[in-house]
């Protein structure tokens, strides 16, 4: 144990093997260690302390000899890790391990509020496959899920580190490009049309008439229209499907 302020820190190397287990432990403490009324152990790890022997003044163990401290330990590591796998589940698609809606409702929300403070700015792109029922009706859910799995991919691999692509739900996305101006948000949509394109020719049995419809439409162009900007790119994506889809 090192001396911290009256408390007691054990070092790495003393609770480090602990992972694992839970119950009743012994541990020896040298002469001279100051010692408070709490353990403060490894990360993931209880370590409560059982009552002192009567001969131990509070504060400092005396005499030159090694005596002996009862603790109980509980691992918490499983249960961490089953609490950050429910928050995960909570804000991402399943499927596709994207942000889901909720997700992407709260990063749009802090976008906006950005926005509302430094001047609108950034861009919306929304996405929907084309003829994907097809895909469902003729070939099966399975090559359905496929379809959106790989897509999710590829759309995850069109975007910076910065960008945001959630699934809204069925074969719907959202992407949400920070800094974008116009001409770099219709950029990255001409880029996701092509790949969405090359991508849904590649998988076996998949309708090679599978495209991407997307409707697109910056921060700035719905505050001068005063317009909710997902109400607005939801109505520039089916004027794309209108016009001939695949663009």
């Amino acid at each position: 144990f090192l001396p911290r302020g009256g408390i007691g820190c054990p070092r790495i190397g003393t609770f480090g093997n602990l992972a694992g287990r839970s119950g009743p432990l012994r541990v020896g403490i040298r002469s001279g260690t100051r010692l408070g009324t709490r353990i403060r152990p490894a990360r993931n790890l209880i370590v409560n302390t059982g009552p002192l022997r009567r001969h131990v003044r509070p504060g400092t163990w005396p005499g030159p000899r090694i005596v002996t401290l009862h603790l109980a330990a509980v691992d918490l590591s499983e249960r961490r890790r089953y609490e950050q796998r429910l928050a995960h589940l909570a804000d991402h698609d399943v499927l596709t391990g994207l942000p889901n809606r909720r997700r992407f409702d709260a990063a749009l929300a802090e976008h906006l509020d950005l926005c509302a403070r430094s001047g609108p700015r950034g861009a919306l792109l929304l996405l929907d496959l084309d003829h994907f029922k097809e895909v469902n009706d003729t070939r099966g859910h399975d090559a359905g899920d496929e379809l959106i799995v790989s897509t999710a991919a590829v759309l995850r691999g069109s975007l910076r580190e910065t960008d945001l692509v959630a699934r809204l739900g069925g074969d719907e996305f959202a992407i949400l490009l920070p800094d974008a101006d116009r001409e770099a948000a219709e950029q990255v949509a001409d880029a996701v049309v092509e790949r969405v394109r090359t991508n849904s020719r590649t998988l076996e049995g998949v309708n090679r008439r599978v495209t991407a419809s997307i409707g697109v439409v910056t921060f700035a162009g719905a505050t001068e229209r005063a317009e909710d900007v997902l109400a607005l790119a939801d109505m520039l994506m089916y004027d794309a499907k209108d016009a001939g889809r695949d663009r």
